[in-house]
This record gives C-alpha cells, sequence and structure tokens, in this order.
C-alpha cells in the first residue's frame, strides 16, 4: 500500500520530468591532450558557448560539463599556444557524452569567443557577420587618450579625430550616429551626433572591444548601420582569489600626457566585488612650430560592481560609474595657432572648451528557467549625459542634458533539434533637455519598444543565422519660440533583420556570408537644429 509520502514524491518527480525535461541530466566529458606528444593539457578550457558553460581540465587533462540541453552543440576548446579547436557534439539526451580532443601547438594565438554578434555568446569563426576583436594586451600597445585609439588596427575601422582625447569610431565610412556604441550589452546615450562629441568611455572601464562590421539592428535596434563596436569588462568572478588588483601608467611626450588607471577587486563564496578609478592629464600639444593653442584636457572615470552567484549558473549583477572630461577646443586662427593665452600653464584650458559629465547604473539578471526556456537574461540601465561648451568665462554658452532608462529581456530557449534561439524585447524612454540660454535643439522625448526573434542552426560543419526585429519610435517635440519650432510628435516604425551561413571545414578555417538590413531614426539636431554649435565653430540647421 502506497504511503502519502511515496504519492507526494512521485507527483513532484513526475512534474519535474515535466517541466525541467532531463535538467542536468547531459553531461560532456573527456580529455584534451598536445596532438604531438599525447600529454595532458592541464588547464585548457572546453566551452558551450551558447549555454554560457565552461569547465577546465585537471592534472590529467579531464574535465566535465554538466549541461541543461542536448542535441547539436559547438563545443569550443582552447589552451595557450596551441591552435583552438571548434567542432559540433551531438550530445545525447539524459546520458553522458564524451569527447577527447587533442590540440595542436602553434605560434599564433587564435581569437577569443565573442559575445557581441548574435543573441547568445559564440566562437568568432562561427558567426556569419565580419567580426573583431581587441583584448586588453591590444589596448594597451594603443594607450592613450581613449580606448578605442586601438581600433586603428582593425580593418575597414578608422576614428574620427577632432581633438585630444576625441575619437569616434568609423566602420566602413560610416560613424556618430551611424555606428552604434555598447557597452557590456548597453546602449551608450550620448550626444552623438557632433563632430566632436566622442563615446564617454574611460580607459579603465575597458579589457577587450568587439567590432561587428555591417548592419547590427537586429539586438540593438536604431543607429547601428554600420555597425557595433562593444567595449566589454572581465567577467566578475573570473578570478577566484579574495583579492586581486592591476595597476597601470601610462603617458605621452607630445603632449606632456599622463594617464593612469587601478582596478581592485575579489571574491568571496558566492559574492565577487570589483573597484576601478582611472585619470588622464594632458597638456598643450608640441609640434616643431610650437604649442598648439587650447588643446589641453583632463578626465577621470570611477566605477563599482557586485555580483551575487545564484544557484549553479545564475547570477545578480549591480553596477554603477562617472565619467568626467574637460577639453580645450582648438581654434585655428593665423594669429594664435602656436601661441598659448599670456601668462597660461602648459595645461590650462581656454575657451572655446567643453565639459561632459556621464553617469550610469546598471542592473543584470542571469537565470536558468525550468520548461522551454532554457535560460533567461534581463538588463534594466539608466543614464544621463550632460554636455556644456563655453566661449569666454565661467557660464556655459550651451547646456544639454539627456537621460536615457533602457530595459532588455532576452529568453534563450532550448533546442529544438539543432536550433537554438532567443526571443527578446526591448524598451527605452529618453529625455532631451537644454538649459543654457544658447538654444541649439528642442526639448524632447523618446520613447522606443521593439521585439526580436534570432534563431540559429547547427550543423556539423555550418552555422545558419536568421532573425527579425520590430521596431516603433515615437518622439514628443516641445515648442521652442527661440528655434520656431511647434509642439509636434513623430512616430517611425522599421523591420529589420539578418540572415547568414558560416561554412567550417576545419577548425581554424571559415567562410561566411551576411546579409542584413538596419534603420535609423533621426535626432532633434537633425530635425530641427538651428543655430552657432561652439564645439565646430559653425552654424548648424536642422531639416525638418
Amino acid at each position: 500500500m502506497l504511503s502519502l509520502r511515496s504519492v507526494r514524491a512521485a507527483v513532484a518527480a513526475g512534474l519535474t520530468l515535466v517541466l525541467f525535461p532531463a535538467a542536468m541530466a547531459q553531461s560532456l566529458s573527456g580529455r584534451v591532450v598536445d596532438a604531438a606528444t599525447g600529454d595532458p593539457l592541464v588547464g585548457a578550457t572546453v566551452a558551450v558557448p551558447a549555454l554560457g558553460a565552461g569547465a577546465a581540465t585537471d592534472v590529467d587533462g579531464r574535465y566535465t560539463l554538466a549541461l541543461r540541453s542536448s542535441g547539436a552543440l559547438r563545443v569550443v576548446t582552447r589552451y595557450v599556444g596551441y591552435t583552438p579547436d571548434t567542432r559540433t557534439v551531438a550530445v545525447a539526451a539524459a546520458a553522458p557524452t564524451r569527447l577527447d580532443v587533442a590540440l595542436a601547438p602553434s605560434a599564433v594565438e587564435a581569437p577569443a569567443v565573442t559575445v557581441t554578434a548574435r543573441a547568445s555568446a559564440s566562437d568568432i569563426l562561427a558567426t556569419p557577420q565580419s567580426v573583431a576583436a581587441l583584448d586588453a594586451r591590444a589596448l594597451q600597445r594603443s594607450s592613450g587618450g581613449s580606448p578605442f585609439d586601438a581600433l586603428d588596427e582593425v580593418a575597414g575601422v578608422r576614428l574620427l579625430r577632432t581633438g585630444p582625447g576625441i575619437a569616434k569610431p568609423v566602420i566602413r565610412g560610416l560613424t556618430s550616429q551611424r555606428v552604434l556604441v555598447v557597452r557590456d550589452g548597453v546602449r551608450q546615450e550620448g550626444q552623438g551626433w557632433g563632430d566632436e562629441h566622442a563615446p564617454e568611455v574611460g580607459q579603465a572601464d575597458v579589457d577587450r572591444i568587439e567590432v561587428v562590421r555591417g548592419p547590427s539592428s537586429l539586438l540593438y535596434g536604431s543607429d547601428a548601420l554600420g555597425g557595433v563596436v562593444q567595449t566589454v569588462q572581465r567577467d566578475l568572478f573570473a578570478d577566484a582569489r579574495p583579492v586581486s588588483g592591476e595597476a597601470r601608467l601610462g603617458g605621452t611626450s607630445a603632449s606632456q600626457q599622463t594617464d593612469a588607471s587601478l582596478r581592485l577587486g575579489g571574491t568571496a563564496g558566492r559574492l565577487g566585488v570589483e573597484a576601478r578609478v582611472g585619470g588622464l592629464r594632458g597638456g598643450l600639444v608640441r609640434t616643431p612650430g610650437g604649442l598648439i593653442a587650447n588643446t589641453a584636457q583632463d578626465g577621470m572615470t570611477a566605477s563599482a560592481r557586485a555580483g551575487l552567484r545564484v544557484g549553479e549558473r545564475g547570477r545578480v549583477e549591480v553596477e554603477g560609474g562617472l565619467f568626467r572630461q574637460q577639453i580645450g577646443l582648438f581654434e585655428p586662427t593665423d594669429s594664435t595657432t602656436f601661441s598659448p593665452e599670456p601668462g597660461a600653464g602648459r595645461f590650462a584650458i581656454g575657451g572655446p572648451s567643453q565639459r561632459v559629465a556621464h553617469d550610469r547604473g546598471v542592473l543584470r539578471l542571469d537565470v536558468p528557467a525550468g520548461g522551454f526556456v532554457q535560460r533567461v537574461e534581463a538588463v534594466a540601465a539608466l543614464q544621463q549625459n550632460r554636455r556644456r561648451e563655453f566661449e569666454d568665462g565661467a557660464d556655459a554658452a550651451l547646456f544639454l542634458r539627456l537621460t536615457t532608462a533602457t530595459a532588455d529581456v532576452r529568453l534563450h530557449h532550448r533546442p529544438v533539434g539543432p536550433v537554438f534561439g532567443t526571443l527578446g524585447a526591448s524598451a527605452m524612454r529618453q529625455r532631451n533637455e537644454t538649459l543654457a540660454d544658447e538654444t541649439l535643439i528642442p526639448g524632447g522625448t523618446t520613447l522606443n519598444g521593439a521585439v526580436y526573434a534570432a534563431e540559429q542552426l547547427v550543423l556539423p560543419t555550418l552555422t545558419f543565422d536568421a532573425g527579425a526585429r520590430l521596431d516603433v519610435r515615437h518622439l514628443d517635440v516641445e515648442a521652442s519660440e527661440d528655434l520656431g519650432v511647434a509642439a509636434q510628435t513623430r512616430s517611425y516604425s522599421a523591420l529589420t533583420g539578418a540572415v547568414g551561413a558560416a561554412w567550417q571545414p576545419r577548425s581554424d578555417l571559415s567562410l561566411s556570408a551576411n546579409l542584413g538590413r538596419a534603420f535609423r531614426a533621426p535626432v532633434l539636431q537633425e530635425l530641427f537644429g538651428n543655430g552657432v554649435h561652439e564645439g565646430t565653430l559653425r552654424f548648424e540647421r536642422g531639416d525638418a
């Protein structure tokens, strides 16, 4: 006769099988060795990017990965000094699967895993889009006034420079509102339409930069016509030590510039914390003709992060940061080009100049789920950009304040055969204000909503991508007597998408093709701008 307790246990087991099919029942294990000698490789990493799962090999070169999904999975095996191995493995349901890998020694370091090109992480060779990644070493080699200085090394990417510390990415001829800058998955929202309006990102807050060339509106919406530049910080739990840190000091002689940064962090059980601070100070630029007037700059950044692991794979993170920058805007004239202001020092900043402040707060959630949804990823962010431009004197001639709130939710579903996918939704509210006497653009509020789907078909040597996104944007423009603009509303909508394929006949070779459609909604300055822009020393007028 069955007891009440046994009945309850049977019901609970049945519900578990229905709601969490084969949860944690699948596993991938094996051994990683040197292809030439057969010796075990200790500390090699074996990862399944689509599932966010990974493990390192032990002293015998063995590893075990507990997986939440079965089916065809892309597995990437890496070890320093060896050619990475990428292959598709058929993981059995409710049974262990074995994968032994022999890596060949190589003096060439292959590209690392990218997280920008698609809704879930993937290795570069399996990505249909044109993707480039710069690690911390590449950033240090090109360190200067901006973390984007290193992008000069990337094919198809250049920098628009209009002064010290100002470097705007140009991808295949497109820049400003046609190239989207993303910080760890969050759109960087500032007054990016001006030539001297560089992304408000400091060197201390960047450990890696990824560049996706080509239309990329599928994940991020408006402005990604030329591509996406994403800055990435190291994983908060990458170092298991209770205390770790890094300090860096650099400089350039032409402007007596000094830049420094400090990072401190650590983990204790399920808790991880990190704090960063960076500073930069540069004087007038020296040339064979003398010192160039009003080219000094100074700036600082500070940020802090804290995270808590939830279960085996989940985590919650909170982050806050600030950016401050003051830059002299060089005004070329025959008499003052090489003549600093009388009595001014090498580091004096006169007029015209600009002061930029950018504050941000981010909340991230990434937790496993049950049933058809494998993982839920959510990001909410609040940021405010304040840009002041000065002629002469202490009062700002132009003061623009931009406040942006964004929210993104992604549902990563379980594989349906060899098909992986993500369903997502995003929302944004943006408020633009003009606070100084000089009015260049009217005030306005932007509301944006979007839904999208991105699917990936993984075959032994082929990867197919397809996705579509629907955006709806509403712009509420405030009346401005100075500009002659009446209160009005504007609405925009766009259907964008992408299809692509990557063929990988061997682990170190990939051929890919991609077709995408992107869109860009106009900004207030393009529609209604009407006035002197101090930063560019010109009169700008929009076209409604």
